[in-house]
């Protein structure tokens, strides 16, 4: 197990967000609890390798949130 995550970058750790708050006011979502779910929700399917791309985490969003 450590041999594995002595190969893991930061950035496969800690991975920038593919989307952010300010996307989500641009999609009509008003700021609140449900930001923190959302960016929460997308970066556990990035991290786990379900969405790559920003444009697959928008798509996600819009199917699962609006």
């Amino acid at each position: 197990m450590l041999g594995k995550r002595a190969e893991w970058t930061a950035q496969d750790i800690f991975p920038q967000s593919l989307i952010t708050g300010d996307d989500l006011v641009t999609m009509g979502f008003k700021p609140g609890p449900v930001f923190k779910e959302i960016l929460n929700r997308v970066e556990e399917e990035q991290l786990e390798g379900r969405i790559v791309g920003r444009q697959k985490a928008l798509e996600f969003v819009k199917q699962h949130y609006m």
